[in-house]
C-alpha cells in the first residue's frame, strides 16, 4: 500500500470495506507521517460498531428497534432457541462484510448445525429473527468528535434486488430524514462515534419499524 502510495502520489485514502477500514485505522499515524490522510476514525471508536453483537446490545439498550437477537454461549442455549420463537432465523458472524458467512435457517432442526459451522469460522456468532419484506432504510451519517450529527442522508428505496434471502437497494429518492431519529442520535452517543458512517436497517413489515441490521464504520458505497 505504501509504494502505491508513493508511485501513484496518493495523499487521501477513503477505506471502502470493513476489513480495510481496520486496517488503515491501526495505520493512519504511520501513514500520516508519508504525508497520506486516511479517512477512518480510530481504531478504538470502531472497534464497537464493527462487532454486531456489541452494536446490538448497546442499540437495545438505548431503545434503538432491532430485530430480536439472541448471543448463546453454548450448544443448550442454542436449542433453546426454537423452544421460545419459529424459523427463519439468521445466523451471523460478529465480524464479516458484505454478509459472508451469514447462514439463513428456515428449520428448526438445522439452527444447531448452522451455528456450530458458523462458529467454525468465527467464535461467538449472534442469532437473529429474520426480517420479512426486505424493505431497507439507511442512514448515512456523519458524525463530530462531540457525538452530534453533523450530517444525515436517510435515501427512500423505490426498487429493490434480491438475491436469495438478502435484499439490495436498486434505486432510491433522496431524503434528509426518517423514522427513528432521535433513537439513532442516542446510539450515536453511546457509542462513543465520530467520522462516517453507514447505519443499516430494515423495515419490520410487522410493525413498521426500522431495525437494526449493522453498522458500517466508513461512508457506503450509495455516497460515492
Amino acid at each position: 500500500i505504501e509504494a502505491i502510495c508513493r508511485l501513484e502520489k496518493i495523499d487521501v485514502i477513503f477505506p471502502s470495506l470493513d476489513p480495510e477500514v481496520y486496517l488503515f485505522a491501526k495505520n493512519k499515524q504511520r501513514l500520516a507521517k508519508q504525508g497520506v490522510l486516511t479517512v477512518v476514525a480510530d481504531p478504538e471508536v470502531i472497534r464497537i460498531p464493527m462487532d454486531k453483537a456489541l452494536t446490538t446490545r448497546v442499540a437495545e439498550r438505548v431503545g434503538f428497534p432491532c430485530p430480536r437477537t439472541w448471543f448463546p454461549d453454548s450448544a443448550a442455549a442454542v436449542e433453546q432457541i426454537p423452544l421460545e420463537s419459529k424459523p427463519p432465523w439468521i445466523v451471523k458472524p460478529r465480524f464479516t462484510a458484505h454478509g459472508a458467512n451469514m447462514v439463513y435457517v428456515d428449520s428448526a432442526a438445522d439452527l444447531a448445525a448452522a451455528f456450530a459451522r458458523v462458529s467454525a469460522a468465527q467464535q461467538a456468532p449472534i442469532i437473529q429473527e429474520y426480517l420479512p419484506g426486505g424493505l431497507r432504510c439507511n442512514y448515512y451519517v456523519t458524525v463530530g468528535r462531540d457525538g452530534e450529527l453533523i450530517s444525515m442522508l436517510t435515501p427512500r428505496v423505490t426498487r429493490t434486488h434480491r438475491v436469495g434471502y438478502k435484499v439490495g437497494s436498486k434505486s432510491s429518492v433522496s431524503a434528509s430524514t426518517g423514522p427513528c431519529v432521535d433513537e439513532l442520535r442516542a446510539l450515536l452517543r453511546e457509542l462513543g462515534l465520530w467520522g462516517g458512517y453507514t447505519i443499516q436497517t430494515q423495515i419490520d413489515p410487522r410493525d413498521g419499524r426500522p431495525k437494526l441490521l449493522e453498522i458500517n464504520a466508513r461512508f457506503g458505497h450509495h455516497l460515492w
